[in-house]
């Protein structure tokens, strides 16, 4: 037998089977968030009505690692709409209870910039749930947040991080009798990270 033709016995071997494969894992943030949301119903011959709600609450965020093509994140966040304002005048809320739940969901683009220093964009679509005294609002849409973070030390981390979307207001309760023409909203949060998991990240 030549030598050739041992060699076409000899079984392949790729080298994807020789690479161990990673499993993923979430890493999470934490903190406090304060935002607004501006609704505009628009009239003809006279001046659009224009909603302002203010809110302040907390949010979790979830880092995911080794899961998607790129790392990917879900933040939650609960909140309290502590100012309501309709054409710029207080309205006082009548309802005992009124609070809001947000969802946002993307992929996030880091860049570091210094050994402590990063900045990061994610893209991506959104979600609101905000119960207020004659609605339950429900907004869906996309939007962009932009964050920077500054390691403390190893497993810790500071972020501050905006937000702006783009949404649909009319998928709640409100579509019939109070249709929105415009809907947006921006938020601003600060939040805090410690991970042993990928300590310096």
């Amino acid at each position: 037998v030549s030598a050739n033709q041992e060699n076409l016995n000899v079984p392949k071997i790729e080298n994807n089977a020789l690479s161990p494969k990673k499993d993923w894992f979430m890493v999470f943030d934490w903190g406090f968030m304060f935002g607004r949301v501006t609704k505009i119903q628009e009239q003809t011959g006279k001046s659009n009505f224009v909603w302002k709600d203010s809110l302040m609450g907390g949010f979790l965020k979830a880092n995911f690692f080794e899961l998607f093509p790129v790392e990917s994140s879900l933040r939650l966040q609960v909140f309290y709409p502590f100012l309501n304002q309709f054409n710029g005048m207080k309205q006082f809320s009548k309802q005992t209870i009124v609070y809001g739940v947000d969802l946002f969901m993307g992929p996030n683009f880091e860049k570091i910039f210094l050994p402590n220093f990063s900045v990061k964009f994610t893209p991506g679509i959104h979600y609101m749930y905000h119960i207020s005294d004659e609605y339950h609002w429900h907004y869906a849409g996309a939007g962009l947040v932009l964050g920077a973070r500054y390691k403390l030390g190893k497993p810790f981390s500071i972020m501050l991080d905006g937000s702006f979307t783009f949404d649909n207001a009319n998928l709640g309760t409100n579509k019939k009798i109070r249709p929105i023409d415009w809907c947006w909203s921006w938020q601003a949060s600060l939040g805090f990270r410690y991970s042993k998991k990928i300590a310096g990240r």
